[in-house]
């Protein structure tokens, strides 16, 4: 379930052409056919903790279910991964989270500055 969920988040918001708006109708669907097809296996409990939560409150057998669902949500994530990236690429901001942070905080800086400027009537701040 996961790895369809991964697959599918991937290819809509990292793949060419841009998806638009129905990116989200894609990844709802994903939602819904893996709990659909998982339901009858794990009760369509996508996020580990819908299952660990209760298990380990109620003790039904948490610490069997503790390595298989952490395990089985970790292999799934990362074979949909290791399966998306050739087909979809690593998208255009890949590895360039500094550069986009550096100009988000100038463009805050320039924002606070014409403020003041505006504010106080100095343009020599």
């Amino acid at each position: 379930m996961t790895f369809l969920l991964v697959v599918t988040v991937y290819s809509v918001s990292v793949s060419q052409p841009d998806f638009g708006v129905m990116g989200p109708l894609a990844v709802g669907l994903a939602l819904c056919a893996a709990g659909l097809t998982g339901g009858s296996f794990t009760g369509a409990a996508i996020n580990p903790a819908r299952v660990l939560g209760p298990a380990m409150v109620f003790g039904c057998g948490w610490r069997q279910a503790v390595p298989v669902y952490i395990l089985a949500e970790l292999l799934g994530g990362v074979a949909g991964s290791i399966m998306s990236w050739p087909l979809y690429g690593t998208g255009l901001h890949f590895g360039r989270w500094y550069d986009a942070v550096n100009d988000a905080a100038a463009d805050a800086r320039q924002a606070a500055r014409e403020g003041y400027e505006r504010v106080t009537g100095d343009a020599s701040a």
